[in-house]
């Protein structure tokens, strides 16, 4: 799925997310209410909610226990008339090793980086669930311009 349309569910929009743009920051604020954001892989969806993995005790882990609230954004393309941007806001949790079998299993890359030490690798790498409050498209690539959100 490489395009959305008015007829584009909220699985649909997810789907969008997690196949097509795959890389994307996820942001939120530290203890001092700093802003934080890191670079990660929205990895799996189901039932309207978005997965990401967090290194237990990292960064993005002490962030979303202080401050649940979340925003993720992300673009893709070739410069900006083919590009296409998505924004998520919502609120994320640890939810421990949920999905975890089956965000390894939709992306086996995870495999290779976590070469070695796998095992220990899926211990502390703990799953994020997503509920997601609102989703945004910009689609450049179209014309006109494709814009939309997505309310959960």
């Amino acid at each position: 799925m490489e395009y959305l349309n008015d007829k584009s569910t909220n699985s649909d929009f997810l789907t969008f997310v997690t196949d097509y743009i795959h890389n994307v920051v996820a942001s939120s604020v530290d203890k001092n209410n700093h802003p934080y954001a890191q670079v990660c892989d929205a990895l799996y969806h189901k039932d309207d909610k978005l997965y990401l993995l967090a290194k237990k005790d990292g960064p993005l882990y002490y962030c979303i226990k202080h401050a649940p609230e979340i925003k993720i954004t992300a673009s893709k393309g070739d410069g900006t008339m083919n590009s296409v941007g998505i924004g998520i806001s919502g609120m994320a949790y640890d939810v421990e090793h949920k999905y975890q079998a089956e965000i390894f299993e939709k992306n086996p890359y995870l495999n290779q980086i976590y070469a070695g030490h796998l095992e220990e690798a899926k211990e502390y790498m703990h799953t994020i669930e997503v509920e997601i409050e609102s989703g945004s498209i910009y689609d450049i690539r179209l014309n006109p311009i494709y814009r939309r959100t997505f309310k959960f």
